[in-house]
C-alpha cells in the first residue's frame, strides 16, 4: 500500500511537470516506469501465493472427507432405494384416488421421484436432494396416501433428509419396525420397545423408531401387559443406518386348569369314563379315574361330576387364576350298589324304617331279589329271634332293642336258591328334642337365566335324633305367596328339589325347612338370587326400502329384534351406516312390530354399508350382519327451451345456437349434449360445448327457402337420456338490388380519374421547380482559408 501510494504521487508530479514543460520530466517519467513495473511484479507475486493457497485447502478438505461422503452416498442411496421399494409394495387402496389405475399410477409417479433424488445423491447433489426430498416427495406423500402408511414413509424422509444435511458423517443409526400380535397380525398399541436404555412406544399402527448411537450391537426387546416379552440378541446399527426389527407377540393365553381324581364312594375305585364340566368344557375320566379340564382364566366356576349310575356331584365357585391349576376331586354315590349276577338267584331284601326301635314295625320287602332264567316260587325269613316268615313283603316288630341277624332264603322255580343274610339293630326309644341339622343349602346355577331352573341342594342331618322325617323346600317371588316342594334324598344326607325358570329380574327367596320323626323342626336362613338375562336379543328380517334408491331418495332400514317374554327385553336398536371408514349411528324407533331408521339422501354412485346393533336391558349385545346397496341415478337431465341467433338467418348464414342442460346436486352429472340439425333431409350431430353454464354449437349455413329443423339430446354419467321436442327456423333469400351496384362502381370511376389528373398536375409543377434550382446552384463561391500556429517547443 506504501509503493501504491509512493506510485501515485509521482504520477501527479510528472503530470505537473509535463504541463509546465520542465527540463527534468523524462527523469521523472523514466522512475514512473520503473515504479510502475515493480508494482506490477509484487501484484502478481501476491494474486499467484493466494491461488496456490486457496488450491492447496480446496485439495485438502475433499481428500478428507471423501471416504465419508462415499460413506454417506452409499448408506443415503441404500435408504432412499428401501423407501421406494416401500411405497412400490403399497396396493391401491392405500392410495387417496378411487379409480386403480389413477392409483396405479400415482404409486408410479413417486417411485419416479425417489429415483431422481438418488441420481442427485450419486451427482453429489445433495442440496437439490434435500430440497426435492422436503418440497416435492414429502407433500406428494401427504396428499396421495390415506392412512397410517403414510406417516411410516414420512418418518423415513426425515432420516434421510437427517442423513443428507450431516456435513460430516453422524454417528448415529436407527432401529424400527412394528409390534404385532402372533395370533391375529394386528397391529399393537403402546407396546414398549428397548434397545440397550433407548426406547420407543408404538402408535396406532403398531410402527416405532429409536434413535441410536452407531456404530454399535444392541440387544432390542419388546414388551406389552398381557404379552409374552420378545428380544433380538445382536442386532447391528451402522452409521446413519435403518434396521428393522419387527416383533410378533404371543398373547398370554387366559386359560387355567381343573383337575382331580372321580372315585366309587363305596369301594374308593376310580370311575372310568366319569363326565366332568366346567361352565361349557368338559372331559372323561381315564381309566386311572383322573381328569384335567382345560379353561378360560381367571373366572369362577361351578364343576359338576356325573356317571352312569351315580348321583350328580357339584362343587360351586371354584375360582381358577390364570395359568393356575385347582384340583377338585369327586367321590362319587351310586344310584344301586354293584350287582353281580349268579348263576342262581339273588337274595336281596330291604327294611324299613333303617333306624327301627323297639316294638316298632319293620317291614322287610325282598322285591328286589332277582331270578337267573327262572321265577322265585319262595322265599323264607328268619328274623333273628327265632321268628320265621314266608313271603317277598313280611312285616315284624322286636320286643327289646339289640342285634339281631336277619336271613333271607329265596329259590326259584329250578331249584336253584341264595341267602341273604343282614344285621339289624333296634334301637332303644329315646327322648328325642333335638332337630335335624340343616348343614349347608346349594343351588346351581349361582346366577340362572330366565329360561333355567335352579336346583337346591340341601345337606340335613339328625344324627342322634329320631331320623329325617321330611325335608321341604319353600320359595317365593313376592316374599308374600309362598310355594313349598318336598326335597327328595339324593345320597346319604343330601336332599334336593328345583325351582322352576322365572322371568328376568325376579328375585327368588328360598329356606328349607327340615321335620324328624318325633316332630322337632329345623328352618334355614333364607336364601335369595335374581334372575339373569345372559343372551342377547334376536336380530332378523333386515331389510331396506327401496332396494335401489335414487339420489333424491331416503332410504328406509326396518329390522325386527325380538326377546321372549321372559328376557329383558328389547332395550334400544341403532342403525350404523357408512362407506367402511365413517359410519354414523342413528337410534332406530318402534312401528308397529319392527323397528326402522332412516338414512338420508346421498350422492349417486355412493357405495352405502349398514348394520343393526340391538341391546336388551341387560345390555347385552347382538349385531347384524353387513348389508349393501349403492345409490343410483335413473332421472334423465334437465333440458330448458334452446334459443338461436338470428331467428330467422340469411342464406348461408351460421346460426347459434344455445340451451340450458343441468343435473341437481348428488345427481351422476351431465355427460354429453347434442344438437341434431335437418337441412337436408338427413339429421346430423353436432356435439355442444359448455359455456357460461350453458351448453352452444353452431348450424351450418343452409340454401335460402330451406326450413332447418332441430333438437337436443343429453345424456348424464348414469346413461339417463333426455331430448327436447324439435324446432325449426326457414333460411331467407338474399334480393339483389342492381342500380345500386351500378351507382357504386359509377362513383367509383370518376373517383379514381380525378385523382390521377391532380397527381399528373402535381409532378409537372415539380419538375419546373427543379430546374430552376439548377441554374442558381451554378454561380462560383470563394473558398475558406484555415490558419494553425504551433509552439516552438512542441515542434523541437
Amino acid at each position: 500500500m506504501k509503493e501504491y501510494s509512493l506510485y501515485m504521487r509521482i504520477r501527479e508530479y510528472i503530470s505537473v511537470k509535463y504541463l509546465r514543460m520542465e527540463p527534468n520530466y523524462m527523469t521523472y517519467l523514466k522512475r514512473e516506469r520503473r515504479m510502475r513495473r515493480q508494482l506490477i511484479m509484487h501484484l502478481t507475486a501476491l494474486l499467484l501465493s493466494a491461488l496456490i493457497l486457496i488450491s492447496t485447502l480446496v485439495m485438502i478438505v475433499p481428500a478428507a472427507g471423501d471416504s465419508n461422503h462415499s460413506n454417506q452416498s452409499d448408506s443415503v442411496i441404500f435408504l432412499l432405494e428401501q423407501l421406494a421399494g416401500n411405497v412400490s409394495m403399497l396396493s391401491y387402496e392405500n392410495f387417496s384416488h378411487p379409480n386403480k389405475k389413477a392409483a396405479e399410477g400415482q404409486r408410479g409417479a413417486l417411485c419416479n421421484k425417489i429415483r431422481a433424488v438418488i441420481n442427485q445423491v450419486k451427482a453429489g447433489a445433495y442440496g437439490g436432494a434435500v430440497d426435492k426430498l422436503r418440497n416435492d416427495i414429502q407433500k406428494k406423500i401427504e396428499k396421495w396416501i390415506v392412512n397410517d402408511e403414510a406417516q411410516y414413509l414420512i418418518k423415513q424422509v426425515d432420516i434421510i433428509n437427517e442423513c443428507i444435511r450431516q456435513p460430516w458423517w453422524p454417528k448415529i443409526g436407527w432401529i424400527e419396525g412394528r409390534v404385532t400380535d402372533a395370533k391375529t397380525c394386528s397391529a399393537i398399541v403402546g407396546a414398549t420397545v428397548k434397545a440397550d436404555g433407548y426406547f420407543a412406544v408404538t402408535n396406532a399402527s403398531g410402527y416405532y423408531i429409536i434413535k441410536v448411537p452407531a456404530p454399535a450391537t444392541y440387544t432390542v426387546t419388546a414388551e406389552m401387559d398381557q404379552y409374552y416379552t420378545e428380544t433380538a440378541c445382536g442386532v447391528y446399527v451402522g452409521v446413519c443406518e435403518t434396521v428393522t426389527v419387527n416383533f410378533a407377540l404371543v398373547p398370554i393365553p387366559h386359560e387355567g386348569w381343573i383337575n382331580g381324581t372321580v372315585i366309587d364312594t363305596g369301594t374308593t375305585l376310580p370311575i372310568k369314563g366319569a363326565n366332568v364340566t366346567a361352565g361349557g368344557y368338559s372331559t372323561l375320566t381315564a381309566e386311572d379315574g383322573t381328569y384335567e379340564i382345560q379353561v378360560y382364566a381367571p373366572a369362577v366356576y361351578n364343576v359338576k361330576a356325573s356317571a352312569e349310575g351315580y348321583y350328580i356331584q357339584i362343587v360351586n365357585n371354584v375360582f381358577v387364576d390364570k395359568q393356575a391349576t385347582v384340583t377338585v376331586d369327586f367321590a362319587l354315590c351310586p344310584i344301586q350298589p354293584p350287582v353281580v349276577i349268579p348263576s342262581r338267584p339273588l337274595a336281596s331284601f330291604t327294611w324299613s324304617p333303617p333306624k327301627p326301635v323297639a316294638n316298632e314295625t319293620v317291614t322287610f320287602d325282598a322285591t328286589s331279589s332277582t331270578p337267573n332264567g327262572g321265577e322265585i316260587i319262595r322265599y323264607a325269613w328268619n328274623l333273628g329271634d327265632n321268628t320265621v316268615r314266608f313271603g317277598d313283603i313280611v312285616t315284624h316288630a322286636y320286643a327289646r332293642e339289640g342285634t339281631y341277624t336277619v336271613v333271607l332264603n329265596v329259590t326259584d322255580s329250578e331249584g336253584l336258591w341264595d341267602t341273604d343274610t343282614v344285621n339289624i339293630t333296634v334301637y332303644f326309644v329315646p327322648v328325642d328334642t333335638e332337630p335335624p341339622t340343616i348343614v349347608e343349602v346349594l343351588r346351581c346355577p349361582p346366577t340362572p337365566n330366565y329360561n333355567e331352573a335352579v336346583t337346591v341342594i340341601a345337606n340335613v342331618t339328625d344324627d342322634v335324633g329320631s331320623g329325617i322325617e321330611s325335608v321341604i323346600l319353600y320359595y317365593s317371588t313376592d316374599a308374600i305367596t309362598w310355594i313349598n316342594t318336598t326335597m327328595s334324598p339324593v345320597c346319604n344326607d343330601l336332599y334336593s328339589a328345583k325351582i322352576q325358570p322365572k322371568p328376568y329380574n325376579t328375585v327368588v327367596v328360598y329356606y328349607i325347612y327340615a321335620s324328624d320323626k318325633v316332630g322337632n323342626t329345623a328352618t334355614s336362613r333364607p336364601f335369595f338370587y335374581r334372575v339373569a338375562d345372559l343372551l342377547p336379543p334376536v336380530i332378523s328380517d333386515v331389510e331396506h326400502l327401496p332396494t335401489s334408491p335414487n339420489y333424491i331418495e331416503t332410504v328406509t332400514v326396518s329390522t325386527s329384534v325380538t326377546e321372549p317374554p321372559e328376557a329383558s327385553g328389547v332395550g334400544f336398536v341403532i342403525l350404523s351406516y357408512g362407506d367402511g371408514s365413517v359410519w354414523t349411528n342413528v337410534t332406530m324407533t318402534l312401528v308397529g312390530t319392527r323397528f326402522s331408521a332412516m338414512i338420508p339422501i346421498l350422492p349417486y354412485g355412493t357405495e352405502v354399508q349398514y348394520r343393526v346393533y340391538a341391546s336388551d336391558n341387560a345390555w347385552n349385545w347382538a349385531v347384524s350382519d353387513i348389508h349393501f346397496y349403492q345409490v343410483t341415478d335413473n332421472i334423465p337431465p334437465s333440458i330448458g327451451a334452446p334459443t338461436w341467433d338470428p331467428v330467422e338467418p340469411l342464406a348461408e348464414g351460421q346460426v347459434n345456437v344455445t340451451v340450458s342442460v343441468s343435473e341437481p346436486l348428488g345427481a351422476s352429472g351431465v355427460k354429453n349434449v347434442t344438437l341434431w340439425h335437418n337441412a337436408t333431409g338427413e339429421w346430423q350431430p353436432i356435439g355442444m360445448t359448455p359455456t357460461n353454464g350453458n351448453w352452444t354449437a353452431t348450424i351450418p349455413g343452409a340454401s335460402g327457402g330451406v326450413t332447418v329443423a332441430f333438437y337436443v339430446e343429453s345424456y348424464d354419467n348414469a346413461g339417463n337420456r333426455a331430448v327436447t321436442t324439435t324446432y325449426d327456423y326457414k333460411v331467407k333469400k338474399v334480393a339483389v338490388v342492381w342500380p345500386l351496384a351500378w351507382l357504386a362502381a359509377i362513383g367509383l370511376g370518376i373517383a379514381a380519374l380525378t385523382a390521377t389528373l391532380l397527381y399528373a398536375l402535381y409532378r409537372r409543377r415539380k419538375k419546373g421547380r427543379s430546374a430552376a434550382a439548377a441554374n442558381l446552384g451554378n454561380k462560383v463561391k470563394p473558398n475558406p482559408v484555415v490558419t494553425l500556429y504551433v509552439p516552438a517547443k512542441i515542434l523541437s
